[in-house]
C-alpha cells in the first residue's frame, strides 16, 4: 500500500490518494470485505465533512487449490522430494495470474523455497535485494515432473 498527498509535511492537503490490495482466501469473504470497505470509507469521510471516491480494479480471482487435487498431489510431492522437503503451511494470499486458470480447471499451486539457509538476511520475492539460491532449481524441476507424471498416472 502507498499514499500520496500534499506538498509538505506540515500542510494539510486538498486530496490524498491511498492505494493497496484486498486479498482473501474465499470469494464470498472478498465480496463481503469490498462492501464493508465501501461503507467504512464513505462513513469515515462523511464524519470528517469530506467525500471519498473509491476505484477498485479487480486484479484477479481468489487463488484456491482444488481440495481433491491437492489431497492427491501432496503425497506425490512427498514421495518425489522427501517428506521433510514438503511443508504444508498456512494458506497465503497470493495475487497470482494462476487464479484465472483455477477458475476454469482444477488447480494445485505450490511454492518453491529459494532462500539459502546459510543467508542471514532474507528478502521478499519482489525485493531488488533478493538472492535466489539456485540449488533450489533442480528441486523445482523434480517437483514439476513428479506432479505431471503423478497426475497422469492417476487419471
Amino acid at each position: 500500500a502507498k499514499s500520496a498527498g500534499g506538498s509538505r509535511w506540515n500542510i494539510i492537503p486538498d486530496t490524498v490518494t491511498l492505494t493497496g490490495t484486498i486479498r482473501t482466501h474465499k470469494p464470498a469473504v472478498r465480496e463481503a470485505i469490498l462492501q464493508d470497505f465501501q461503507h467504512i470509507v464513505h462513513h469515515t469521510a462523511e464524519s470528517h465533512h469530506t467525500t471519498a471516491t473509491i476505484s477498485i480494479i479487480n486484479y484477479g480471482p481468489v487463488l484456491q487449490n482444488e481440495p481433491d487435487l491437492a489431497r492427491r498431489m501432496v503425497p506425490v510431492l512427498k514421495q518425489a522430494l522427501g517428506e521433510e522437503q514438503v511443508i504444508l503451511d498456512r494458506p497465503a494470499m497470493y495475487g497470482e495470474d494462476f487464479a484465472f486458470y483455477t477458475e476454469q480447471i482444477p488447480g494445485f499451486y505450490f511454492t518453491l523455497g529459494v532462500h539459502d539457509p546459510q543467508q542471514t538476511e532474507r528478502f521478499m520475492l519482489h525485493s531488488p535485494r533478493l538472492m535466489v539460491d539456485e540449488r533450489a532449481l533442480p528441486l523445482g524441476v523434480r517437483a514439476m515432473v513428479a506432479l505431471a507424471t503423478g497426475y497422469l498416472n492417476q487419471i
